[in-house]
């Protein structure tokens, strides 16, 4: 079994403060996109997957990760692009 203390923190920290950013982001917005959930997801997946590759699998568990990681990139910059959309829309809107 190799895995460091540190990878268990985050995801304590993740389970803990995902709940805390979503009601942040309802209390901006209305509504939070869709990848903001998907980036969520794949972090949540990574970290899952980091810990487990301590005990089994390890190279099929670090692709994993790895992959888990740029899911949650790419999703992170997509709900970046959905925020800026609808905040353009908002200051669109006549009052």
């Amino acid at each position: 079994m190799t895995y460091q203390p540190s990878e268990i923190a985050d995801l304590i920290l993740l389970i803990a403060l995902g709940p805390v950013i979503v009601v942040a982001l309802r209390r901006i917005s209305l509504d939070v996109p869709w990848a903001g959930f998907v980036a969520f997801g794949a972090m949540l997946w990574s970290y899952v997957f980091t810990i487990a590759e301590g005990f089994v699998l390890p190279d099929l568990f670090n692709l994993f990760e790895h992959l888990g990681y740029a899911v949650a990139g790419l999703a992170f910059a997509i709900m970046l692009a959905q925020f800026a959309s609808a905040m353009r829309a908002m200051g669109e809107r006549p009052r």
